[in-house]
């Protein structure tokens, strides 16, 4: 008998990109006998459940979709999402497919013909990139292997890596990669990187962002959250590092990434304001960074270092992918050293949800 499989779609607050490709992902796979797939509402406010039911109630009515409803986010927590939508599929395969991707016609043959035992498919190759940067979220495994892992590391904040982590894992457990590599299976719709995190907490609290150049290849940031929260932290040029031998690399810091983080996460202090001005809270020692208010401030002297706001959109958004990515690459790395296979100890992609617009049931995952 050929297996059943689950494609699954998370979704926060991106319906623009959903109502582009679900319905036609729908319709090219709908004749492999024994498919279903899984929407996953991560509490979005832009009218998706609106669209489900207006124009995928034919679907849901026969049991090829079924659309569940996250009421408790409030921010977009990728690793989570994904455990959750995952663990809501009943196919013996289960794939995961972003709201921007289109899987194309005929997917879930070819991953029924694809698919053995001990393997996997994804779009992530392992030294080289896809030529589609938008496609590298897709991974099609067995249900047990996902199990046997315990999901996606619920430890990795914001957005990245944690899809490389999940395939570093497989691969520890003895499982084979196997790279998507038919075009056609490998379209999807282009967006701007805030689209792509910005739904999570990092971009919705941020409140200013300085920088301190300490030398071409080294750089320190500050992090101010509307919270009152203040992390920091010296970032450098990975590859320029290595290159100049300015300062040896820890044995886990291979080129992989561009840019690493000079400790294994960032540092945490807290910042206030007062009739002063702006202070920054280390250590329980209070000190003045400006006679202006954090809104206001342009640059501020620190610990001998000078640093400037950073007020270019394309910059900032660069230096929130660092915020996200660096931590998480070093978890990443330690995760591979360690040999992890099971990242999370105890539960993983826990919550409750409705289905089908069913809000009289709540149902536990």
């Amino acid at each position: 008998m050929r297996p059943k499989i689950s494609f699954c779609t998370v979704s926060m607050n991106r319906t623009e990109h959903f109502k582009q490709t679900f319905l036609k992902n729908v319709l090219d796979n709908v004749n492999y006998p024994y498919v279903e797939f899984i929407i996953l509402d991560y509490n979005s406010t832009d009218g998706l459940g609106e669209y489900v039911r207006d124009y995928l109630q034919m679907y849901i009515k026969t049991g090829i979709v079924k659309y569940y409803h996250n009421t408790e986010p409030i921010f977009f927590n990728m690793p989570h999402a994904k455990n959750m939508a995952l663990k809501l599929a009943d196919g013996d395969i289960i794939c995961l497919v972003d709201a921007d991707n289109y899987i194309g016609n005929g997917f879930a043959a070819y991953v029924a013909n694809n698919l053995i035992k001990s393997q996997f498919l994804t779009t992530i190759y392992k030294r080289k990139p896809s030529t589609n940067s938008d496609v590298l979220g897709r991974i099609c495994l067995f249900k047990s292997d996902f199990h046997r892992l315990k999901g996606f590391d619920e430890g990795f904040k914001y957005y990245g890596l944690e899809d490389l982590d999940f395939v570093q894992r497989l691969e520890i457990a003895g499982c084979f990669r196997k790279v998507i590599k038919t075009n056609k299976y490998l379209k999807a719709i282009s967006h701007t990187a805030v689209k792509r995190f910005g739904n999570m907490q990092l971009f919705s609290t941020i409140a200013a962002i300085f920088v301190g150049q300490q030398t071409p290849f080294k750089s320190a940031l500050y992090f101010f959250f509307n919270t009152g929260e203040c992390y920091h932290g010296l970032v450098l040029d990975n590859v320029a590092t290595n290159m100049t031998k300015l300062k040896p690399l820890r044995k886990s810091q291979r080129l992989i990434s561009k840019y690493i983080l000079s400790e294994e996460d960032w540092s945490l202090s807290h910042w206030c304001e007062k009739p002063t001005g702006l202070s920054i809270i280390e250590a329980n020692v209070e000190t003045s960074l400006s006679n202006a208010t954090l809104q206001d401030c342009q640059s501020f002297s620190y610990c001998g270092q000078y640093f400037r706001r950073i007020v270019n959109d394309g910059i900032r958004n660069d230096a929130l992918y660092l915020f996200s990515v660096l931590p998480n690459f070093n978890r990443m790395v330690n995760n591979k050293n360690s040999l992890v296979v099971q990242a999370n100890p105890n539960t993983y992609g826990s919550g409750h949800v409705y289905k089908n617009f069913d809000y009289g049931l709540h149902l536990k995952v």
